[in-house]
């Protein structure tokens, strides 16, 4: 079971190959995305309209959380 703490968030390691999407199994829709460089945005998503799918990248956990 995935919970987007601080602590999951700072032990989250980069994938190897294309981006990584941790979705939290508490909160529908709200995820995290790592990418192989290491960089880590909240997600919100996937949304359906008229058969598209769409995600919405909130911004980069560095500049939204300091470390304390």
């Amino acid at each position: 079971m995935i919970k987007l703490t601080r602590a999951f968030i700072d032990k989250v390691k980069p994938p190897q190959g294309d981006y990584e999407i941790h979705w939290d199994d508490s909160v529908q829709g709200y995820g995290l995305r790592v990418t192989p460089k290491g960089k880590r945005v909240f997600e919100l998503g996937p949304a359906s309209f008229d058969e598209l799918t769409a995600e919405l990248r909130i911004g980069d956990i560095a500049k939204a959380c300091s470390k304390q």
